[in-house]
């Protein structure tokens, strides 16, 4: 984040770090600022192009011209234009701002307030392991090692709890609750929730708190429980190449994140009968509308199983449907 707070040349730049301080204060998430940020910072370089470096000079006309720039930008090394959500990632943060703006007097009108921001595709997840595939997966570690068990451990709880890969590195030990198998999870915009665990997931984690833990944890850990060879906290890029090769020994051909096992267990859960809403409430989706994609993820399943072993479905492909033409409509 402080590298996004510049030094300020212009008073459109002030009211930028104003702005990011503000939601630093605010308690945004660390990837919030960062998207915020250097949005921002696009922004800000875009008008000092035009010439522009104070906020009254901004005008509904140039918040447009900043959107068909966007749109026509193209990358150069590939020479393809910004993916749908790089667009929308650039101009909601543009947006905010100035309602932030407008909103604190710092300007009397606000020419963003007509501006029209292309609305985000929620698409199916586009990769769910099997419940085969997944103990497949899950059996990959070495327990016998110790950087096996706390890998096993790991992926234990992730399919256990759904958590996203940022959650898992941020867990901390003062939110397990081990005598009654729950962990608290903080997510996005720091909301908490409360999640069961998965018996096998908590005799997992008991033994790597109780052994494996202390030979890797060092001084400072900031009380997290998860950690590298190092001492250190997990980051998501280190969990994310460590799933990664998991996933290369695995044999199974789809790729796997961690985004993919909690896809995949919500899938499973809704497939073995979980109501939506106790599943929207696990996942923490503020929407029930995100967690909605699963039940077409189970109705495409469903519709495979279906023609397989329906006796009406279970045709010859080369079999010709005819319809019967002497029947006629009353």
């Amino acid at each position: 984040m402080p590298q996004l707070i510049e030094k300020t040349k212009t008073e459109l730049e002030e009211l930028k770090n104003r702005f990011l301080e503000h939601m630093l204060i605010n308690h945004y998430s660390e990837d919030t600022l960062n998207r915020s940020g250097y949005a921002l910072i696009d922004f800000c370089r875009f008008l000092n192009k035009k010439g522009m470096s104070r906020i009254a000079d901004v005008t509904s006309d140039m918040i447009s011209q900043y959107q068909t720039y966007l749109r026509e930008f193209r990358l150069k090394k590939t020479g393809k234009p910004y993916a749908r959500e790089s667009i929308i990632g650039k101009l909601q943060p543009v947006k905010y701002f100035f309602e932030w703006l407008h909103k604190t007097s710092t300007i009397l009108y606000n020419p963003a307030k007509d501006m029209e921001i292309p609305s985000m595709k929620k698409g199916l997840p586009r990769t769910i392991l099997n419940q085969e595939e997944m103990n497949k997966f899950l059996s990959l570690p070495d327990t016998t090692t110790p950087q096996g068990y706390r890998d096993r451990t790991m992926f234990e709880l992730l399919y256990g709890t759904g958590m996203r890969n940022k959650e898992l590195c941020n867990l901390a030990l003062k939110n397990i609750e081990l005598n009654n198998k729950t962990i608290i999870i903080k997510g996005k915009g720091n909301k908490e929730r409360m999640i069961p665990l998965t018996r096998i997931a908590n005799s997992y984690l008991k033994e790597y708190l109780r052994k494996i833990r202390p030979r890797l944890a060092k001084a400072h850990t900031n009380g997290v429980v998860f950690l590298n060879l190092n001492g250190n906290a997990f980051y998501r890029s280190g969990l994310c190449s460590l799933i990664q090769k998991y996933s290369a020994q695995s044999n199974i051909p789809k790729p796997i994140t961690a985004h993919t096992i909690r896809h995949s267990i919500a899938t499973h859960l809704l497939e073995n009968g979980m109501d939506i809403r106790y599943i929207q409430e696990f996942l923490g989706h503020g929407s029930l509308g995100t967690t909605q994609l699963y039940t077409k993820v189970t109705l495409k399943g469903l519709r495979k199983v279906y023609n397989k072993h329906h006796p009406k479905e279970k045709r010859n492909n080369n079999t010709k449907i005819f319809a019967d033409k002497s029947f006629q409509y009353v």
